[in-house]
């Protein structure tokens, strides 16, 4: 690979690391730009604490102290002193310059590759690297030759596979489609643009009443790639094919298996312009939790890269719910703005880091990639590359006809989807209205327009100062409450202000709750709610 002669402020290097060996006797071999680190044994001395933590970890204990202790274990493993001091010194050169690192991991011992790596953290200051603002961890996968982005003229084109035969286990991909579909109500159509490849069961399961381009078979996936998709989205069955390569499961017309392995698709792919793949289910990046020997993960994300994808994006467990939607939601957005794909996936990092501080969704994504260069997947003129804004309110599911999104999931129009998101019942149908349409299908536009950008998010944002300084059950609760009314399709003012008032007599939560009742969104809310009750 080789490292840009002038590279852009902002753009990434590479701090390249391969670990080789044997399982036994790990060696480690780095370079950066014209430098680097010649071969040198691990330093297995701290092998048995990683062992340790990493038993905990597989075992469930996916706290904050269980992953800072294994993140820990792992950086020590790896960095050596000579690796580490390096390791310091391009940080802080690439940092003087306005530059990121991308820190490459080569693993060639599968004892080694299980291992998760994207959970390291610096044993000086305790931060993660994966949600530092100047670091990017990636898989790599080494190939011959980096082929030159293609150009893609218009919004970022995201084909979403939902494969379900009736002869394999139940998936839970009713709400999987809800997420994706979730994620992408807050952008722009003009920006991004989601289509479906899904299967009849999951269709009916979700509400899916048309729109569809078809069912997830090999022939309908394939015509749909040489149409111009920029990134394919696979849920469903993954696995190994007898040659060691990735296998994803489609149905037969029949819906009955089909596997469409990582051959079919480099064939499919060749000279179209997809680069990106993301696995979002089946655990496709997960090392194995069984307490014996670790094994390398699942090789389908890998076998898509080798086959010819520029990079790919696997799981090592599933991802809740809200964590899912903020992922895709922050990954398509800043792709559909061009922006590298290390910052895209490390900017969804951090919003799921925001979502529920002290979780560790963040640390489930995995990257594998081939040479990135600048990191830049597409070839996209300085217009059409410009941010995509958030439309205004969440625009609701666009009905069948809409040619921008050309989908529409019925169901209730007094529940929010995304109230059906937090409690946890992501089988239930999405509704037709989002919060913003509710509004404005009231009793008349509100006084204040509503922000621009997901209410969801903002709403979830601006709770965070008040449930941290919450330490009670019962006041716990009464935040429930509130946040439930805000988010109600017509919030009744009365109420809202009495819970306004308690919290702002209560010593230990009066800030707080100022500062939640002074955000923009809550204050928009309000004042829609409090014309209202004057009209009634």
């Amino acid at each position: 690979m080789s490292t840009p002669a002038r590279p852009e402020p902002g753009s990434y290097q590479s701090f390249q690391v391969w670990l080789g060996g044997t399982a036994p006797a790990p060696t480690v071999v780095a370079r950066f730009g014209a430098g680097g680190l010649t071969q040198r044994p691990l330093d297995l001395a701290g092998w048995a604490t990683v062992q340790r933590w990493l038993g905990a970890w597989q075992a469930g204990e996916t706290d904050i102290g269980t992953a800072r202790a294994l993140g820990q274990g792992l950086f020590g493993l790896l960095f050596i002193p000579e690796l580490r001091d390096l390791y310091n010194t391009s940080a802080g050169q690439l940092a003087a310059a306005g530059q990121r690192l991308r820190l490459l991991l080569q693993i060639d011992v599968p004892a080694l590759a299980a291992l998760p790596w994207e959970l390291l953290c610096h044993t000086q200051d305790d931060e993660f690297l994966a949600v530092e603002s100047q670091v990017s961890i990636a898989r790599y996968l080494p190939r011959p030759f980096r082929p030159e982005p293609p150009a893609r003229p218009g919004p970022l084109r995201v084909l979403a596979v939902f494969a379900g035969p009736e002869d394999q286990p139940e998936l839970g991909l009713a709400g999987e489609l809800a997420l994706v579909v979730g994620a992408f109500q807050g952008l722009d159509p003009a920006h991004a643009v989601l289509d479906l490849l899904v299967g009849e069961a999951v269709a009916r399961a979700s509400g899916l009443a048309g729109g569809c381009k078809g069912p997830p078979t090999a022939e309908a996936l394939t015509a749909a790639i040489a149409e111009g998709y920029d990134v394919l989205h696979y849920a469903g069955h993954a696995g190994v094919a007898p040659d060691g390569g990735g296998v994803l499961v489609l149905e037969t017309a029949g819906r009955t298996t089909d596997l469409f392995d990582s051959a079919n698709l480099a064939v499919a792919a060749g000279g179209s312009r997809l680069r990106l793949a993301v696995l979002a289910a089946c655990e496709t990046g997960a090392p194995s939790a069984s307490g014996g020997p670790l094994r390398a993960p699942l090789p389908v994300a890998q076998s898509l890269v080798r086959a010819g994808l520029s990079a790919a994006v696997a799981m090592q467990a599933p991802l809740p719910d809200r964590a899912a939607i903020a992922f895709s939601r922050g990954l398509y957005r800043d792709l559909a703005r061009n922006a590298p794909l290390d910052a895209a996936i490390g900017g969804a990092r951090k919003a799921m880091f925001n979502l529920r501080r002290g979780g560790t969704d963040w640390s489930i994504p995995v990257l594998f990639t081939q040479d990135l260069g600048d990191g830049r997947l597409w070839q996209v003129p300085v217009a059409s590359a410009a941010a995509p804004e958030l439309a205004g309110g969440v625009p609701a599911l666009e009905r069948a006809g809409d040619s921008r999104r050309g989908i529409f999931i019925e169901g209730s129009n007094t529940v929010s989807f995304q109230d059906k998101i937090l409690t946890g019942d992501i089988h239930a149908q999405a509704q037709n209205f989002s919060l913003g349409d509710q509004y404005n299908a009231g009793a008349g536009p509100p006084a204040a327009p509503l922000p621009a950008a997901d209410l969801e998010q903002q709403l979830a944002a601006a709770f965070d100062p008040l449930l941290e300084a919450i330490d009670d059950d019962a006041w716990l609760e009464r935040a429930r409450e509130l946040y439930a009314l805000l988010r109600a399709p017509a919030p009744d003012w009365k109420q809202i202000a009495a819970l306004q008032k308690a919290f702002a007599a209560q010593p230990a939560l009066a800030a707080a709750s100022a500062t939640l009742f002074t955000n923009p969104t809550v204050q928009a809310i309000s004042k829609a709610a409090r014309q209202r009750f004057l009209k009634s």
